[in-house]
């Protein structure tokens, strides 16, 4: 499943910057997880970086923490934030997309987009997806990899959980995901 993750959002890359250009690659530190998880998060990177041609990674970097639904429910602040978000970019000033693999960057209390400000597209694998329909509205998110919230028929997946757990958005599909969440029980 992870590798496929990682392949899909090569996939989106390409779409997203035209087949060419240079991302910068945001993953997490795999050395704060346990080995399991740590090869995970490896393969998932690989898979990307195998899957892309005419795609150049312009840069990686690295933060200590994933988004996860854990420390979403019990409101730990996140590492990832549009201020850090904004420092990468000023260390990668050549990057045509951003390609993210720690969820998207969580607005901090009283932090937003201000109208006008440019970011390259950014695409995301978001394991809550919880930031991705008001930042797909600002501009800032083009693609995302968010959990599945309707039914996949069984046959459909094909022995891949990927199917079954995810599905991407785009700013043309977000509002259906959205509602969906929103009518879940």
């Amino acid at each position: 499943m992870h590798r496929r993750g990682g392949s899909v959002m090569a996939k989106l890359a390409a779409k997203t910057i035209g087949g060419k250009g240079r991302v910068l690659l945001i993953v997490a530190d795999e050395t704060k997880f346990d080995p399991r998880r740590a090869q995970w998060i490896k393969d998932q990177a690989a898979a990307f970086e195998s899957g892309i041609s005419g795609i150049t990674v312009e840069g990686r970097e690295t933060l200590a923490a994933i988004i996860s639904r854990v420390n979403m429910a019990s409101n730990r602040p996140t590492t990832f934030t549009l201020a850090v978000y904004r420092d990468f970019l000023k260390r990668h000033p050549g990057a045509n997309a951003v390609v993210s693999f720690v969820g998207e960057p969580i607005p901090a209390a009283g932090e937003a987009v201000p109208n006008g400000e440019a970011f390259p597209p950014m695409i995301c694998f978001s394991p809550t997806g919880e930031h991705i329909p008001e930042l797909m509205a600002q501009g800032l998110v083009a693609a995302a990899i968010v959990p599945r919230r309707g039914p996949v028929a069984i046959e459909k997946a094909k022995g891949d959980w990927f199917d079954v757990m995810y599905e991407v958005v785009t700013p043309d599909t977000v509002a259906a995901w959205a509602e969906a969440v929103r009518r879940k029980p």
